[in-house]
């Protein structure tokens, strides 16, 4: 079960129905197209007995009444999966409590969609993109907080983020010292290794993550770290270029600070990485 909460959208693919429509309508489409390309993009949880296709019609309901355009057809499918008790099997495995809490916000959604909304919502012009923090090459301390440095070595500008949004890939070396690394230590390549605990076989690789540009200012205020530039390096074509891995800038820091009793440790990979800084795709 791809949820985390009893609310519609609490769910992987009730999510990214609904975030999918809000996007698309603020791109300008029309209500009867997004609609259709939903279903296109949706189609194999949809039509196939994958038991997701309920959650499609919840999402898609949802995100036509905020915009005021609730389809009848669409609202008589909610009815129907709420009468009949569609998709409450999963619930049912996770005991009464949680099964009666499901039950309450589908019968209250119900209740919701079935008067217009008084405001619905407009479409909103997309933020200007922010540019990438740093420069392939830039080599980065981190203060750990508990007076020791770990270093990062920034791989890839990019803006290739969502609506052209600034990203920087970025690796993090084996390294804790009391003094901050110098351009040697990032010249040697040292790398990070951790665990890639993905759907497939386990991988030992090195320590990636994109990370977003908009967060930084946000994450930065917010750290007990600090990151300071160091100086800069010519990146190397064996240098890695790219990774499935996305995360705010704050996830730097702990992680390093997590593992920092590695680094004293013979050279092996670092556990729990993927759990903190995100999920690969």
């Amino acid at each position: 079960m791809g949820a985390w909460g009893p609310a519609i959208l609490s769910d992987d693919l009730t999510k990214d129905v609904h975030s999918y429509y809000m996007e698309w309508y603020d791109d300008g489409k029309d209500h009867t197209t997004i609609r259709t390309e939903l279903e296109l993009k949706f189609n194999e949880s949809i039509v196939e007995d994958t038991g997701e296709a309920h959650l499609f019609w919840l999402a898609l309901a949802k995100a036509q009444w905020v915009c005021g355009v609730l389809q009848p057809d669409v609202k008589s499918r909610v009815e129907q999966i709420i009468s009949t008790g569609d998709g409450l099997d999963v619930w049912e495995e996770q005991g009464e409590k949680l099964l009666a809490k499901r039950k309450a916000v589908l019968d209250t959604f119900l209740k919701q969609i079935s008067t217009p909304r008084k405001k619905p919502r407009k479409r909103y012009k997309p933020p200007k993109p922010v540019q990438p923090i740093f420069q392939a090459g830039d080599c980065l301390a981190i203060d750990l907080g508990d007076g020791t440095y770990g270093a990062l070595l920034v791989l890839a500008g990019s803006n290739d983020g969502y609506r052209g949004e600034g990203l920087n890939l970025i690796a993090a070396l084996r390294y804790q010292a009391t003094e901050k690394p110098s351009l040697k230590v990032f010249e040697r390549r040292d790398w990070l290794l951790s665990h890639n605990w993905g759907s497939g076989p386990l991988v030992i690789d090195k320590t990636l993550c994109w990370c977003m540009a908009r967060l930084y200012k946000r994450d930065y205020m917010t750290l007990v770290t600090k990151l300071e530039k160091i100086g800069t390096i010519p990146i190397r074509s064996d240098d890695p270029q790219s990774d499935s891995t996305y995360g705010p800038w704050d996830h730097t820091g702990e992680i390093l600070r997590l593992m920092k009793e590695e680094f004293n440790q013979p050279k092996k990979p670092v556990g729990f990485f993927t759990r903190l800084f995100g999920r690969r795709k």
